[in-house]
């Protein structure tokens, strides 16, 4: 995904890509070097490259809900540009190994 040329839009993305990070938003296992090293005001185009490559970045995950389909169950609800993930889970939100995942097909 290309990184927007607008320098105040970068700041923003920046800014929050630095939250999610700190919250534990996505994982970085085998990135925090490169992290580290990115982590400028100065470098954030570069920062901003990394943290596009790391699993779960650019992931809305929803709370979880009762579900009508599980009997005693609620889902979690995960929304990204690639797909849409169903996950079961126990009604106080601990995820379950069901999934159902829907691709998102992107046409130009």
């Amino acid at each position: 995904m290309e990184i927007c040329d607008n320098d105040v839009c970068l700041g923003l993305l920046y800014q929050e890509a630095v939250e999610d990070l700190a919250a534990n938003k996505y994982e970085t296992i085998g990135k925090e070097i490169e992290l580290k090293r990115t982590k400028h005001a100065t470098t954030q185009r570069d920062f901003m490259k990394v943290v596009q490559t790391c699993p779960g970045h650019n992931i809305v995950t929803f709370p979880h809900c009762p579900c009508d389909s599980r009997k005693d169950g609620h889902v979690i609800l995960e929304v990204s540009f690639e797909k849409i993930s169903i996950h079961a889970c126990s009604t106080s939100g601990e995820k379950e190994s069901q999934v159902k995942n829907f691709s998102l097909a992107v046409g130009v």
